[in-house]
């Protein structure tokens, strides 16, 4: 079996509304994703994929989450907050969810997984050095 991984940084913000301790506040992360991808062949190229396109298929969704604030779209004081940020032209992406690394490991899975249809292994998402939250198949 092949594998092969990819880094890539974000900067973000959150807020973790159910949170019971500082996390209910809004606060920054400098955030990295690493991606595993395996496959038991190589293409026609000698490659599992070409780094090249698994950079611009990450960089689709993390553009997104990049310089942005998270939030949840069910929590009440998120839609004030939400409503503000949109006034101030402030970039925003909502989630079903509360904005947790882990969430972000499935969010991200989900969509690679789209584009690499059984490669995908893992999605690991890491708010700090020293806190990670990983999704796998």
């Amino acid at each position: 079996m092949y594998e092969i991984s990819r880094r890539q940084s974000f900067e973000y913000a959150h807020r973790l509304s159910t949170h019971p301790g500082a996390c209910q506040n809004v606060h920054g992360h400098r955030g990295e994703a690493t991606v595993v991808l395996q496959a038991p062949q190589l293409n026609k190229d000698g490659m599992v994929v070409d780094f090249a396109e698994l950079k611009k298929v990450m960089s689709s969704w993390l553009d997104e989450w990049d310089h942005a604030m998270l939030l949840c779209i069910h929590d009440t004081y998120n839609t004030d907050l939400l409503e503000v940020l949109d006034m101030m032209k402030m970039k925003t992406f909502t989630f079903a969810e509360q904005p947790t690394a882990e969430i972000m490991a499935k969010a991200l899975f989900d969509h690679l997984n789209r584009y690499f249809p059984d490669m995908v292994v893992s999605v690991t998402i890491s708010e700090t050095e020293k806190n990670t939250a990983t999704y796998r198949k």
